[in-house]
């Protein structure tokens, strides 16, 4: 039986992952201010991916008593959701081909195949 190399592969469940993350906070991220009755004028800093919710917080956009909170936690899974994006993207997994046996298998009064697959 021939050796076969193994192939590499991203790990493109968590680049997914980090993607909708990432792009589900940011969208949310205008949210939080309409919620605090914030004019849709007054936010425009929160557009800046990452640092627009930092910036935010220390006075380039008018902000309420409570809206750091939502700011803190919007700028935090930015840069998770970026985080996963990367490493889902640099990291590479080995995919082994599966290894399959065929062995005879039979009775008394039957005869057959028997195939094992490992994984």
């Amino acid at each position: 039986m021939s050796e076969v190399e193994p192939r590499t592969q991203s790990l493109v469940p968590l680049q997914l992952t980090g993607a909708l993350t990432y792009a589900s906070v940011y969208i949310f991220g205008f949210a939080i201010p309409a919620a605090f009755g914030v004019p849709p004028g007054e936010v425009g800093i929160l557009a800046i991916p990452f640092a627009g919710p930092w910036m935010c917080m220390v006075g380039a956009c008018r902000n309420p008593r409570g809206f750091e909170v939502g700011l803190a936690i919007d700028g935090v899974l930015q840069v998770g959701g970026l985080a996963m994006l990367i490493l889902g993207s640099v990291l590479q997994v080995d995919i082994q081909p599966p290894e399959v046996a065929v062995l005879p298998w039979g009775g008394a009064d039957t005869v057959g195949v028997f195939a094992a697959h490992s994984f």
